[in-house]
């Protein structure tokens, strides 16, 4: 199997499907919104290719070239090195590395030109993307917020053996901390519950839609008003819309409440100044002491084809700072992966 690229591997808000909104990136459903780190000029020479993501370059004017011959793209940054033709034959995502940053390029492999192009790329970062300005209050007193993420592996076929997540860029005043929602590796959607009965110690769910699970998978289910169904739990998928788990003690059944089922959707926080429950906050600076967000060591593998994991960023910023309209404090940077 040759390497996935890490072109399938996005950044996507939380806050329900339909969310744009990085301040409402508070837990709940993933969206369909991602989330970029710089902007980067439309191409008008080399047909056939989208820049879906920008990150780590130096602000400017880059250039991107193709060659006819090999069917390749090459990516050189505003007064850096250019990095090696990456080979496109066939179509699909790629990363174009430059001496320093990477773009993430969509490519239509019939559109592409006849003979040698290339386009003058102007990149810059983008502001408000993961957090909102901060206030003079907030730089007066001081200010702790948090958003959720999710990482998301568009590829139809391959997996994502490993992912870490760390911190390139500190803060600066304050500080950036990350951390992985417990909720795990999921699709990062939320399923009604239509029925929810017991028969001795097994429940028996029924959803009403596919539910897309397999058994030995942990699911999150929540608004049983019987405590004992609530939880995560290891399921037997019985079809497409139903499934059983072991459930303790002898609770009423069928079961009342607004019932759903969730694999990898992390709870929703109250606020942005509420921490997340049960997530534990570090300061990684390198691939040495990344967070693992999704490992291949586990039962089923890492990120799977259409898979998602979700992780929490915490920023703090100290009191009596100088800085009253902090538009973006670190730099996202694509997590490590294997």
């Amino acid at each position: 199997m040759a390497d996935i690229s890490i072109a399938y591997l996005e950044i996507r808000l939380s806050g329900g499907a339909a969310n744009t909104d990085p301040d409402a990136s508070l837990g709940g459903d993933m969206s369909s919104e991602r989330v970029l780190s710089q902007s980067s000029s439309a191409l008008s020479n080399i047909t056939g290719v989208t820049i879906d993501f920008a990150a780590g370059n130096p602000e400017g004017t880059g250039t991107l070239t193709y060659t006819a011959v090999g069917t390749t793209l090459t990516w050189q940054p505003n007064g850096f090195e250019a990095g090696t033709p990456v080979d496109v034959t066939g179509g699909g995502r790629f990363a174009l590395f430059g001496e320093t940053g990477v773009l993430l390029v969509t490519v239509e492999f019939t559109d592409l030109p006849g003979g040698n192009q290339s386009d003058d790329v102007d990149i810059a970062y983008i502001a408000n993307e993961e957090f909102d300005d901060v206030s003079k209050a907030e730089s007066f007193s001081g200010d702790t917020e948090y958003r959720c993420f999710y990482l998301y592996n568009a590829h139809d076929t391959d997996p994502f053996l490993g992912v870490d997540c760390f911190i390139q860029t500190p803060a600066d005043p304050g500080n950036l901390a990350v951390g992985a929602d417990p909720s795990g590796v999921g699709d990062g959607t939320t399923r009604s519950v239509t029925t929810l009965t017991r028969t001795g110690s097994t429940a028996h769910a029924t959803t009403g839609a596919p539910h897309g699970y397999a058994t030995g998978q942990t699911v999150r289910i929540a608004g049983a008003a019987q405590a004992e169904y609530n939880g995560f739990q290891v399921i037997t998928v019985i079809d497409a819309d139903e499934f059983e788990f072991a459930v303790a003690g002898t609770p009423a059944t069928p079961a009342t409440g607004t019932i759903t089922a969730a694999r990898g959707v992390p709870l929703e926080i109250a606020d942005e100044e509420t921490a997340p429950t049960d997530v534990t906050f570090t300061e990684p600076s390198s691939s040495v002491d990344a967070i693992v967000l999704a490992d291949e060591s586990t039962s089923l593998g890492g990120l799977e084809p259409g898979e998602a994991v979700a992780f929490w960023i915490r920023r703090i910023i100290p009191s009596r700072n100088t800085t009253s309209a902090l538009a973006a404090v670190g730099k996202l940077v694509f997590p490590a992966f294997h």
